[in-house]
């Protein structure tokens, strides 16, 4: 039986419209050429796409991408949980936001790492609510 296939999407999954054109055969075109891809808003989906594995694996190139879903994804004062943290993108988004933060990492150097920038950043944002009050 062949895979299903939804009317105007085209062979990998993607979006397409047909597109009369002065030739005899109509061309086809990607719904989101010139635009970001569908599930990314303005600037994030240029952060998380085309980036290098040594960059994605430090991922400082997402913290915008980490402070959107912490930012709606919590409350201030809420227990944000990351089970793949990594270098602690997450946690430091969580500790910038006044968020409490647990994350699990089986690799201890991105463990140690994480951990570090976490704190960091939790000392960072103590610091701002002190001047703010």
């Amino acid at each position: 039986m062949p895979p299903l296939q939804l009317p105007g999407e085209g062979q990998n999954g993607q979006a397409r419209l047909e597109v009369q054109s002065q030739g005899p055969r109509p061309r086809q075109r990607d719904l989101h050429e010139g635009r970001d891809r569908p599930g990314h808003r303005g600037h994030l989906g240029r952060q998380v796409h085309g980036q290098g594995p040594q960059q994605c694996a430090s991922g400082p190139h997402a913290q915008g991408l980490a402070d959107f879903f912490v930012k709606y994804g919590s409350a201030e004062g809420q227990l944000v949980l990351d089970p793949f943290m990594g270098s602690g993108t997450t946690g430091i988004a969580a500790a910038l936001l006044g968020r409490d933060y647990v994350g699990y990492e089986l690799s201890p150097t991105y463990a140690e790492q994480a951990r570090l920038r976490c704190e960091q950043a939790q000392a960072h944002w103590l610091q701002a609510q002190q001047k703010a009050s």
